[in-house]
């Protein structure tokens, strides 16, 4: 699974490198524009030049409203350059969703 995910970031900064001259915005999960090791490390080391920023979307509870609450929810996400701090849509697990929808498209035995 790492080596597909760093297929699809090479392909992703492949697609940045020369986007004409308006530049380009790459909207991705937090595992693509990790600065250390998504799409901005591979535009960093193809592209020295370039002008590259990581944003992390970071949901947090509606109710946390102190700053040492809001870093403690993007702990998981990874080095970027900026956090932008969301409320969050829900509290239900995605993976717990996921497979509820999956068992939902299971045929009737």
């Amino acid at each position: 699974m790492v080596d597909a995910q760093r297929a699809r970031d090479g392909a992703l900064a492949r697609a940045l490198i020369d986007p004409g001259p308006g530049g380009a915005i790459l909207i991705a999960g937090s595992g693509h524009t990790r600065a250390d090791l998504g799409v901005p490390w591979v535009l960093r080391a193809w592209a020295p030049e370039a002008a590259v920023a990581s944003v992390a979307f970071v949901e947090v509870q509606r109710d946390a409203l102190t700053l040492a609450e809001a870093v403690r929810a993007a702990a998981d996400v990874g080095p970027h350059d900026f956090l932008w701090f969301t409320p969050r849509v829900d509290d239900l697990d995605p993976c717990t969703r996921f497979r509820e929808q999956l068992e939902g498209m299971q045929r009737p035995r």
